[in-house]
């Protein structure tokens, strides 16, 4: 198999690669460079060399290099065996072609017959005789092989092995070769220490005493050369970031300390730089093993002499292992270090001294959140930047330190003053860097910080964008010199990408922040601690992207990360309290949305633990306080435990008390506290607790002010606690309320979620004060706002969610219009504020449609504004921002109106527009509301009677819907008999009598008595009912059925746009059957009647396509209805789905993995289909919060372009629906005769079998 051009030069990419990490190992000793990172290149080199059955089968210069690989790996002593062997295959299949290509090691032991790896005395021997041909003309990369040689036979040997001292004096040998040609220190260091050990092994005597000591007297350690040489070593990776400088630097100081006695009065320094040199090198590789070692020796150095710089360092060096420990003490001893280093320089003490005090001090705030801690770091930090002994600038350390520490204290106390200061000195320190090196790019990134530190106080897009671009400009000029660093940073600047599509809702920030965090978990892969940060960050990410578009896979996502992220906890330390406190808070948010109390009991779990691994003092323990106490809160609704409210109430406490008074999140805090005592009031009725509300309250909305992004919502609680306020008060109060709600409602920088339930609220107010035109006001303001809600951002199933939490608002304003007076603003109200997602699917197609093809760049601003206005939130940083994109809508609307042919954009329906369409029969609109309970009859002379349903209450509805619902599944029961089936079925008769009685019946008699065609549209549960079955049946009486067809629509709109979509019948109508008797496996029963009823689509439809049992998949199905067939006949099972309503499905023959949804359904375009019968079961069944929005199977015929629909109410007989869709063909002449069709066949079914109702009600016409 060849390769082709694209893969050969992904190998040579990748071989080129290869080669210069085995430069850098067998030149430098770069152990990093033959890394796992070096075997996964070899194996992707290896895969896209098509994989050979056998090594010997690669090519020969792929062969070679890998066979590098894999003897540097064994060289170095990693996993040894495999490589070794793997090595002489790839060796051997280039040996055989071009021996001279192998390298001589491996040559030498393929000519050999190869050896064991363990066979000590081979590889001694072998290194002895390469090591004497090296000896004059000495080659690097053979000379590291016999190091790696004679470091595998000292491992191997055991310590007292009578050849160890001539391996120890062949190794110095070869180090001092290497030195020798790379003057790397760390050369030097290996040549000098095995010299030294194998000098001891030689006695007196010994035959190789004066050939060691000989050699050894050669390589004589100048300490105070070798020091200025270590120095320069640490200087130079300073100013370039390499690391082989600061391993060279380690190497040096060991030497030293190795020469130098205890009580030397130059000892402590040298300890001191050696525990310099392996912080530095920790610092960029974290190994701890350096760390250790740098601790050991900074004790001795200070154990050596009350050295200052050595008590200093050491205080450093115990700062990092708290890092990976979390053990307290070691801040503690850090603490006490800094500030003996301080009493050993006394009356001289110096810059870096007191620099480093108050960095550690600043460490020790964070962990434990003593303000005191924090205001001495910052005294010490002002110290040090005062005196360091020279009139020339402020140390740059001691001003990162300082400004680091002001920031902190600014955003514990909300003191803008300290984060100004910082910004200023983190600027003035970046300024004094030199430009392109790694200080200048930390330093880009501490001003960034800064920055961004003042825009959570105080907004402000430009400081913002400022602080991106100087993280940008900090990752790049850390690059490959510190990557880990470059990676804090990487961070830092997908946080900072959050927070301004936060602001400005710009979807590439939030997309380039989740692949920063990406690329961050990438470099972390194998740090397990270090991925906490970015997992954190993606955590946080997902969850914004959540709250703004409500898609809630991102939701779930993004719990995952935090999971993740809590999980990984230092030794010896504490979870993540922040961490745990976001999780909490995504958990509570999914129960709000998905209402699984495991969610709930979790958040508040983990909220508990965030509070519990807060210090006092810290402010991470008053949020999550904060966070609690709205968890607790949140459970106590769903549970109605009294002793989740009494929890939250003292967590909100705790986190008022934790506050400062000026701190920017003082107000809020109050505010989610005064929640939790509302709702203990409202269950008490105590004085007290009404009289605490209203003060938290008033205070929190004092705190927040005008602009504050959560100023809106406090205002709003404000005004639901004043609503629930004292009943001697209650005409003041609801007064105040009421004004309040209207105030939120009509703020443009509030939400809009929040500006809906504003005007909810301030009807109801308007409402318990007799005020019914001012309450028709407040609902319609909140039915004004449903526009701005519907952004396409979200998938539907987040969006029916949202307006699940509205059920009951277009009800609610009708009966407060027609208490008024107003019949025709309750008309318009009840039509504008249901069926809203119905309406957004047909704008898309229908009005966008036509202004994209006319106003393209309209449509797009329009779409782009639509969904700011939905996203932005509580999260905007300023009011005024969203006051300026409210305004931008309006223009834009008013804009758009001036396109021709869309003057009527985005208005409501005139009343004039409604009942034009009551010309062909009347629509009478059935309004249930806590208010009062009507039926709103457009009539054909155009005029709107209502009709008072005086015995219908929301109540009762709900109560004979449960009845009803209860007696249909009653008779579908698989094990019920005669008699349990019979009284069932008298249930259902008397409820069709009382629905006769209670609506139908006076909807009739206010009726002309030629009425002849009805349309129905009801609202709530009203939906779930057979309006077209209400009477008396089985016995003399009246009926429905006997004095009307009857159809339904969802709303009066949607019936207007079905009959603009009717098209004259064709000569020669097309059919599709979809006829499914038999399943995938087991779950659904077998339909024997469903191919009959293909026979009877055909005997009406000569050209009719059937598509039959297995053939019946998903897609086969959706790329025949796509043929845009006339008429579409559906018969199998049908599937509701009450949780996620549009997931309801058509059973088709692989329903189990690939379902027909509603959404589906809805997703097609179908321009020239006119009839679509669903004979299957559930298919008009819906979630009861999402009555007056249609989601269901029946409806989204209606969107892809159906004019009219058959569907069904609830389960139907598989013989009686055979016999209704054959009556139905049959009498159907046009399609415009549907109804009257669908009419014939149900009263010839109920003439048959008055007394079984549930037999024949169950079918339903939609559309014209």
């Amino acid at each position: 198999m060849q390769q082709g051009p694209a893969a050969a030069g992904g190998v040579d990419v990748l071989l080129a690669k290869l080669q210069e990490r085995m430069k850098a190992f067998l030149m430098h000793g770069d152990m990093r460079a033959i890394d796992d990172n070096a075997l996964a290149e070899a194996a992707e080199v290896l895969r896209m060399s098509a994989r050979p059955a056998e090594l010997m089968d690669l090519p020969g210069h792929v062969a070679l290099q890998l066979g590098w690989v894999h003897w540097c790996r064994f060289l170095a002593l990693v996993d040894e065996e495999p490589h070794y062997a793997t090595a002489l295959t790839l060796f051997r299949s280039v040996h055989a072609v071009s021996p001279d290509k192998v390298p001589g090691l491996p040559r030498w032991l393929i000519e050999n017959s190869g050896s064991h790896p363990s066979d000590v005395d081979m590889w001694s021997m072998l290194a002895a005789l390469v090591l004497q041909q090296e000896a004059d003309d000495p080659h690097v990369p053979t000379l590291r092989q016999v190091a790696g040689l004679l470091d595998r036979v000292l491992a191997a040997a055991p310590e007292d092995h009578p050849e160890r001292q001539g391996w120890l004096y062949n190794q110095g040998m070869v180090f001092g070769l290497l030195h020798r040609n790379t003057y790397r220190l760390t050369d030097l260091y290996r040549c000098w220490s095995c010299l030294q050990q194998a000098l001891v092994l030689t006695p007196p005597g010994h035959p190789h005493r004066d050939r060691n000591e000989a050699l050894l007297d050669k390589v004589r350690i100048d300490p105070d050369r070798l020091s200025e040489r270590g120095i320069a070593a640490l200087a130079q990776h300073h100013r370039t970031g390499e690391l082989t400088s600061a391993e060279d630097a380690v190497a040096a100081f060991r030497c030293v300390a190795d020469v130098t006695p205890s009580g030397h009065p130059k000892r402590a320094s040298i300890l001191n730089n050696l525990g310099t040199a392996l912080l530095t090198t920790f610092e960029r590789i974290r190994s701890a093993d350096d760390l250790a070692e740098a601790i050991s020796v900074l004790r001795e150095a200070v154990a050596e002499a009350e050295y200052d710089f050595a008590w200093s360092t050491l205080s450093q060096a115990l700062r990092h292992r708290f890092e990976l420990s979390r053990d307290a003490s070691d801040l503690d001893d850090a603490v006490d270090a800094a500030r003996q280093a301080l009493i050993a320089t006394g009356e001289g003490a110096i810059a870096p001294l007191w620099s480093n005090l108050g960095a550690t001090l600043h460490d020790r705030f964070a962990h434990s959140g003593a303000p005191a801690d924090l205001d001495e770091a910052i005294t010490a930090l002002r110290r040090a930047c005062a005196d360091d002994g020279t009139t020339g600038p402020a140390p740059l350390a001691a001003l990162d330190n300082l400004g680091s520490s002001l920031i902190s204290r600014g955003s514990r106390t909300g003191t803008t003053t300290d984060i100004d200061e910082a910004v200023a000195i983190h600027r003035s320190a970046l300024e004094q860097s030199p430009e392109g090196t790694t200080g200048h790019a930390r330093r880009a990134g501490n001003l960034a910080n800064a920055l961004v530190a003042r825009f959570e106080l105080v907004g402000g897009a430009t400081g913002l964008d400022e602080a991106i671009a100087l993280l940008d400009s900090a990752v790049r000029g850390l690059g490959a010199a510190d990557p880990r660093q470059a990676v804090e940073h990487l961070a830092d600047l997908a946080a900072c990408m959050v927070l301004r599509y936060n602001l400005a809702n710009r979807r590439h920030d939030l997309e380039q922040a989740l692949v920063s965090y990406h690329q961050c978990l990438d470099f972390h892969d194998e740090d397990f601690p270090a991925r906490r940060v970015p997992l954190d960050g993606l955590g946080m990410a997902l969850v914004a992207a959540y709250e703004h578009d409500g898609r809630l896979a991102d939701l779930d996502a993004g719990i995952g990360a935090l999971r993740e992220a809590c999980a990984i906890t230092p030794q010896g330390g504490r979870g993540p309290a922040p961490t745990m406190s976001r999780l909490g808070t995504a958990l509570r948010e999914r129960f709000v949305r998905s209402a699984e109390l495991q969610d709930i009991d979790e958040a508040v779990n983990w909220l508990r633990a965030a509070v519990d691994a807060a210090p006092h003092g810290d402010d991470n323990r008053p949020a999550a306080l904060t966070h609690l106490c709205g968890a607790l809160h949140t459970r106590y609704q769903s549970t109605g435990d009294h002793a989740d409210l009494d929890d939250a109430i003292d967590a909100g406490r705790r986190a008022v008390d934790a506050t400062p008074d000026g701190s920017p999140h003082y107000g809020a805090r109050l505010g989610n506290l005064a929640g939790a005592v509302v709702l203990r009031g409202l269950r008490t009725r105590e004085r007290a607790d009404a009289d605490e509300a209203l003060r938290l309250n008033r205070r929190a909305v004092k705190l927040l002010g005008q602009d504050h992004r959560d100023a809106p919502l406090a205002r709003h609680n404000l005004a639901l606690c004043l609503e629930i306020g004292r009943p001697q008060d209650n005409d003041r109060t609801v007064r105040e309320a009421r004004d309040t709600f209207r105030e939120v409602a009509g703020n443009a920088s509030a939400s809009p979620t929040v500006r809906v339930h504003a005007g909810i609220g301030w009807a109801r107010c308007s409402a318990r004060a007799g005020n019914w035109a001012d309450a028709a006001r407040g609902y319609a303001a909140a039915i004004d706002l449903l526009p701005m809600l519907a952004s396409r951002t979200r998938d539907r199933d987040d969006w029916e969610h949202g307006l699940g939490d509205l059920a009951g608002l277009a009800a609610n304003a009708a009966a407060a219009a027609l208490n008024a007076g107003d019949r025709a603003l309750a008309v318009q109200l009840l039509e504008q504020g249901r069926g809203v997602l119905l309406a957004q699917e047909f704008d898309e197609r229908g009005d966008l449609t036509v202004l994209a093809r006319s106003a393209p760049d309209l449509a797009d601003d329009h779409t782009r504004l639509r969904n700011l206005l939905n996203t932005l939130g509580t999260d905007v940083r300023h009011g005024v921002a969203r006051r300026a994109l409210v305004r931008q809508w309006h223009e834009l609307v008013d804009q758009i109106r001036l396109v021709p042919g869309m003057e009527r954009f985005h208005r409501r329906l005139s009343v004039k527009e409604l009942l034009a369409e009551a010309a062909q029969g009347p629509i009478v609109m059935l309004n249930v509301s806590r208010h009062r309970s009507d039926a709103l009859i457009l009539t054909r002379d155009r005029r709107i009677v209502p009709v008072p349903l005086q015995d219908l209450t929301p109540d009762v509805v709900a109560a004979k819907v449960g009845e009803f619902t209860t007696r249909i599944e009653e008779i579908a029961a698989p094990g019920a008999g005669i008699r349990e089936r019979f009284d069932a079925e008298r249930g259902v008769r008397e409820l069709l009598t009382w629905l006769w009685t209670t609506v139908c019946g006076p909807v009739l008699a206010a009726l002309p008595a030629d009425t002849a065609r009805i349309w129905w549209s009801p609202t709530g549960l009203l939906t779930t009912l057979p309006l077209h079955a209400a009477g008396v049946h089985g016995e003399p009486g009246d009926s429905v059925l006997d004095r009307a067809v009857s159809s339904y629509t969802p709303t009066v709109e949607v019936l207007r746009r079905a009959r603009t979509r009717q098209r004259p019948q064709s000569t020669s109508t097309s059919a599709l059957v979809v006829s499914v008797g038999r399943f995938e496996g087991d779950a659904l029963t077998t339909l024997p009647v469903a191919a009959e009823e293909v026979d009877i689509v055909r005997r009406r439809y000569r050209q009719t396509v059937a598509i039959v049992d297995a053939e019946a998949t998903r897609d086969r199905v959706l790329d025949a209805l796509d043929q845009r067939h006339e008429v579409v006949h559906f018969a199998c099972h049908g599937h509701s789905d009450l949780t996620d309503p549009s997931r309801a499905y058509l059973a088709l023959h692989d329903h189990l993995r690939h379902p027909l949804t509603a959404l589906d359904i809805a997703a097609r375009d179908l321009p020239d289909v006119r009839l679509a019968f669903l004979s299957a079961c559930h298919t008009t069944r819906t979630r009861d919060a999402l009555a007056d929005e249609a989601v269901h199977i029946t409806a989204s015929f209606l969107v892809a372009g159906f004019p009219h629909v058959v569907g069904t109410l609830w389960s139907v007989d598989d013989n009686v629906a055979r016999s209704i869709a054959a009556d139905f063909y049959s009498d159907l002449d046009e399609v415009e005769r549907s109804a009257e069709a669908l009419h014939h066949a149900i009263r010839a079914r109920r003439d048959d079998a008055p007394l079984t109702p549930s037999l024949w009600a169950a079918h339903l016409h939609v559309g014209p």
